[in-house]
C-alpha cells in the first residue's frame, strides 16, 4: 500500500466516525430536548397544583406563599406569578374603584 491510499484510509476512518459522532450528538440533543419539556410541562403541573391548595376546605385562604412555591420548585416568584396570572390562579382580584 502506498502512503497516498493509507492517508485516504485514514481520513474516510476518521469522517466515518465523525458523522457517527454527530449523529449520536443529534440524538441525545433532540432526546434532551424531549425529556426537557417533559419536566417543564411536570414542574408546571405541580406549581399550579400548589397555587390551588387552600390552608383547608372551603377557607379560600391558599396554603403556601409564592415565595414558598417558588422555593419548593427552583424557581422565583415573579414565574409563579406570570404561571397564575397565565392560568387564572391570582390571588387578588381585579380592585374597582367605586
Amino acid at each position: 500500500m502506498s502512503k497516498e491510499s493509507k492517508q485516504i484510509r485514514k481520513e474516510n476512518q476518521i469522517d466515518a466516525r465523525t458523522t457517527k459522532n454527530e449523529n449520536k450528538i443529534n440524538t441525545l440533543e433532540n432526546e434532551f430536548r424531549k425529556l426537557k419539556k417533559d419536566y417543564d410541562v411536570h414542574i408546571l403541573r405541580h406549581i399550579k397544583d400548589d397555587l390551588q391548595q387552600e390552608r383547608f376546605p372551603g377557607s379560600g385562604k391558599p396554603l403556601y406563599t409564592y415565595d414558598e412555591i417558588a422555593e419548593r420548585h427552583n424557581s422565583s416568584a415573579s414565574t409563579i406569578n406570570r404561571i397564575a396570572g397565565e392560568h387564572g390562579l391570582l390571588r387578588r382580584g381585579n380592585k374597582s374603584l367605586s
